[in-house]
């Protein structure tokens, strides 16, 4: 059993995958940064930003000493190796 968004047709497996994309029509921002107020419409969104906050980067380059609070910025780096 699937389910489909109402405003676009647009099909998930998922319930909780049609709930997230709904945020995109509505503009639902239900998580909140309590460092700066900013809002966001995914939970990992939240997690993301927050690193900027607590200036943790878990995302660590093999061959050097970089170090990446997210994933596309350390992809990125690799590249240059």
């Amino acid at each position: 059993k699937g389910y489909q968004c109402e405003v676009c047709q647009r099909p998930f497996a998922r319930s909780d995958m049609l709930t997230r994309h709904m945020r995109l029509h509505t503009g639902l921002k239900p998580y909140t940064c309590r460092i700066c107020g900013q809002v966001f419409s995914r939970s990992d969104h939240l997690s993301t930003h927050q690193r900027t906050h607590t200036g943790e980067k878990p995302y660590r380059c093999p061959q050097c000493s970089y170090a990446a609070c997210r994933r596309d910025m350390i992809t990125r780096h690799l590249r240059t190796h």
